[in-house]
């Protein structure tokens, strides 16, 4: 059970940085997703690299 509460946990995590994203940008094989002051907020990398 403990661990399907940290699942939950990150799972909202994930879901609120998608909410504040505003913009995102594909550079070669990743995926980067800014929010309002243009940050990058999340970050992703092709595993096939």
């Amino acid at each position: 059970m403990m661990m399907c509460m940290e699942a939950m946990e990150q799972e909202q995590g994930f879901l609120k940085a998608l909410e504040s994203c505003q913009r995102f940008s594909i550079k070669g094989e990743q995926l980067t997703f800014y929010n309002e002051e243009n940050h990058p907020i999340l970050q992703f990398e092709s595993a096939d690299h």
